[in-house]
């Protein structure tokens, strides 16, 4: 009642009366899903789910991780990091906490920089911060 989904040989596939398409190309070793317009994927699994590839690449506009999220390797990010504390968490707990050093180029408390600030010494201002 549907009709076929493509004429490659190597290709498995399911068409759905909706549009949907699964399928499974054995030349190039693909797995395709393909869902229609306003369709969601669940994956459902009470203990883990375990991806293992070489690469993964998550294309979304919004990812949302509504758990813990720990990362054992270097974590790199290429467009800046904003952040808050947990507003409904303790009074006065830290947006962030790290454990051991952080290098920086500067640190800015409000428009106050790090290394650009003076200090007074004395009766004397500083042209350059003192350690």
């Amino acid at each position: 009642a549907n009709p076929a989904s493509g004429d490659q040989a190597s290709v498995d596939s399911t068409t759905y009366s909706d549009g949907a398409v699964i399928s499974y190309d054995q030349a190039s070793h693909t797995l395709t899903a393909t869902l229609p317009a306003g369709g969601s994927a669940e994956i459902v699994a009470p203990q883990q789910i375990k991806l293992t590839s070489q690469h993964i690449v998550l294309d979304a506009a919004l990812t949302e991780v509504t758990g813990l999220l720990t990362v054992q390797g270097l974590l790199t990010f290429l467009a800046g990091m904003a952040g808050q504390a947990n507003p409904s968490g303790p009074s006065g707990a830290a947006a962030m906490q790290i454990t051991g050093a952080i290098q920086a180029d500067d640190v800015l408390a409000g428009l106050i920089s790090l290394l650009g600030h003076r200090h007074k010494w004395g009766s004397n201002d500083t042209s350059v911060a003192i350690p």
